[in-house]
Order: C-alpha cells, then structure tokens, then sequence
C-alpha cells in the first residue's frame, strides 16, 4: 500500500485588509471574518503549517494585486508562502518573488496566447496556474465571469507547456470546507 503525506497549507483570503472567507468566492457573501492576516499567518505557521496559501482578494478582483500585503506575510513567517490574486503581468510575478513569495499563482492570465509558456521559461517551477472552476468552465477575473474553456483543456495546455503546479478550484465549493 502506498502512503502519501502532504503538507497542511493552510489559506488566508484577504479582502479590505482582513482575512476572510468568502461563499462560492463571491466578494458580497463574505462568512467569516479571520482578523489580521499577519496573526493568522503567525499562528499558522506556530501550529504547524508547511506553506501557506494567500489569495489577495481586492487584487484578485481589480487586477493590482498588493506588494505590500505578500512583503509583510512573508516577513512574518518562516516558512513558504504562495501568493495569488490578481497576478495577471509578467512585473506583477516578478515583484511578488521580490517581496518573499516562493510560488505565485495566475489565474485569468494563464489564457492570454504566450503568457504560460513565457511563464514557465521566466519563473519555472515559481509559476503555479490556478484552474478555477464554475459551471464547468475555467473561472476568470476574480471568478465574475467564465471562460469558453474547460478545466481539462487547461489543464493539457499547462502539461504540454512544462507546468509544473496547478491549483485547481470549485469556485461553487470555495469557502464551503
């Protein structure tokens, strides 16, 4: 029999500066409100955590994802951090491994024609693709609207461009445990 361990990677969902949880990812029905982000990634890491997962919210829903918000975390805790939210530009990657991100996820900018295969050669195995799902197609712009594409061919794309990680999400799931 095979045994796999994995690592406990918790989240922390940032909206308006407070971790949260939102329902089905939707920015108006927020269910539980997390405090201060620093806190919580603090007591993640002292309970045990091996990384910790951190979606920007307002970056993931404006498209400007915070600097600031990925510095401070990252500054606060010993282990690895791994961001989204928002990272839809090559600059937006690079800034977030400057400010102490090991892995940063994109979403909406992995279905730009190049944007994945420059990725890859640009930040390897850093690069994580988030194949975000609702009603069976990809999720984008901070999940308000969907693509004409399936999660699978995505998915294949990603393989055959030397992906290394996917993040694969349920947006009708999100926030439901």
């Amino acid at each position: 029999m095979l045994t796999r361990h994995f690592d406990v990677v918790p989240a922390i969902d940032v909206l308006d500066g407070r971790a949260v949880r939102l329902s089905g990812g939707r920015r108006d029905a927020p269910t539980l409100d997390g405090g201060n982000p620093i806190e919580l990634a603090r007591r993640y890491a002292a309970e045990g955590a091996g990384r910790l997962h951190v979606v920007d919210l307002d970056g993931a829903f404006s498209g400007v994802p915070r600097t600031d918000l990925v510095r401070d975390i990252s500054l606060s805790v010993s282990i690895p951090v791994q961001v989204g939210g928002g990272y839809r530009t090559f600059e937006g990657i690079e800034q977030a491994l400057a400010a102490g991100a090991d892995r940063v996820m994109v979403g909406t900018a992995a279905l730009s024609p190049g944007f994945v295969e420059q990725g890859v050669a640009r930040f390897g195995a850093a690069l994580v693709v988030a194949v975000d799902v609702r009603d069976g197609r990809v999720a984008v712009d901070g999940w308000t609207q969907t693509s004409t594409l399936g999660p699978g061919e995505l998915a294949r794309r990603c393989a055959e461009l030397g992906v290394s990680r996917l993040l694969v999400t349920s947006a009708a799931r999100d926030g439901s445990l």
